[in-house]
């Protein structure tokens, strides 16, 4: 999965030193926050993902991955024609030829994520571990041990209404969404 920061940036953020075992804990919890609210498994760069839309004679598709780029194949066939990827919007010069098309679907191969986790991604990481670290002796947990790390959660709902200060509105442009065109 990997995280989106490193334990390291989330010690000088927190201002720590040797909390690495517990912020990577932390550091995971986020990310696994992030990922449920974005509806992804990662925002790290993948090799490849193939999808498949209903085929057009239109020069417009919307990709449903974020960040998509380097398209390789529509329809297993190497991309010949000029295409354009802006945003998730995908721009051919000309249609596409319907070739081994199924069922009039057309299917296209390309990579997606990000090289460099945006900033606004980290703060919101940046957000979520501050609150969990700060509250570490609250409630929420049932037992904390500092160096042979031992954490244990008493309700997940308390953990939600910690979470719900997180900045998630720097988040709602990454939503994965299904588009249909």
């Amino acid at each position: 999965m990997g995280n989106y920061v490193t334990e390291a940036e989330l010690n000088t953020y927190l201002w720590t030193s040797w909390e690495d075992t517990l912020l990577a804990v932390l550091n995971g919890i986020a990310t696994a926050y992030i990922n449920n609210f974005l509806r992804v498994t990662t925002l790290n760069a993948q090799t490849t993902y193939q999808e498949t839309q209903d085929y057009t004679w239109k020069i417009e598709y919307f990709l449903s991955e974020l960040n998509p780029s380097n398209l390789t194949l529509v329809n297993w066939n190497a991309v010949v024609w000029q295409t354009n990827i802006e945003g998730r919007k995908l721009t051919f010069q000309f249609a596409p030829i319907n070739t081994d098309t199924v069922f009039n679907k057309i299917t296209f191969t390309y990579n997606y994520g990000f090289a460099t986790i945006p900033d606004a991604i980290k703060g919101v990481v940046y957000d979520i571990v501050s609150y969990l670290y700060n509250s570490r002796k609250t409630s929420w947990i049932k037992s904390f041990t500092q160096w042979q790390i031992s954490i244990t959660y008493e309700d997940t709902e308390a953990i939600k209404g910690i979470l719900e200060g997180a900045n998630w509105v720097w988040l709602k442009k990454y939503i994965k969404n299904t588009i249909i065109c």
